[in-house]
């Protein structure tokens, strides 16, 4: 007769002796998943941004290629930004720094230069409520600008 429990015994990472729990599992051929998702868990929901706050301008100015022409690969640098807004592009980078924080984006293990602005606008194009919240304010930019 085939044995059909899986068993594992585990231990704390620090090896405190005595201390162990033994698990076992049986799988079943009957029971099986229809639904993948826990509905108890929901991703967590979009930031709320402030349509007057000068780092939603620097977002909006950032992602503006990219929300305006989904095509385009084209980043727009601190100095190109601070141009637009003007500002100093290390108060673009502040802000850009403030909005990696802001979103809990994670640094890439291989950080290459533009990281955190190329990070913001796939973060942008990733979250439809954010962008759509975005490209009224990149319209007007793109009108002030003209």
């Amino acid at each position: 007769m085939p044995f059909t429990l899986d068993m594992a015994t585990v231990s704390p990472f620090n090896r405190a002796e005595g201390v162990s729990v033994t698990v076992f599992y049986s799988p079943s051929a009957v029971a099986q998943a229809t639904d993948p998702g826990c509905p108890a868990i929901s991703p967590p929901p979009d930031p709320v941004l402030d349509p007057n706050a000068l780092h939603v301008s620097v977002l909006a100015a950032l992602c503006e290629p990219a929300l305006l022409d989904e095509q385009t690969e084209y980043v727009r640098t601190s100095s190109d930004i601070a141009a637009q807004l003007a500002l100093s592009p290390r108060a673009v980078d502040s802000h850009v720094d403030y909005l990696i924080e802001k979103f809990n984006i994670p640094a890439p293990s291989h950080r290459a230069a533009g990281w955190k602005r190329s990070a913001l606008i796939a973060y942008v194009r990733g979250h439809e409520s954010v962008a759509r919240a975005l490209q009224d304010r990149a319209r007007r930019l793109t009108m002030v600008g003209e």
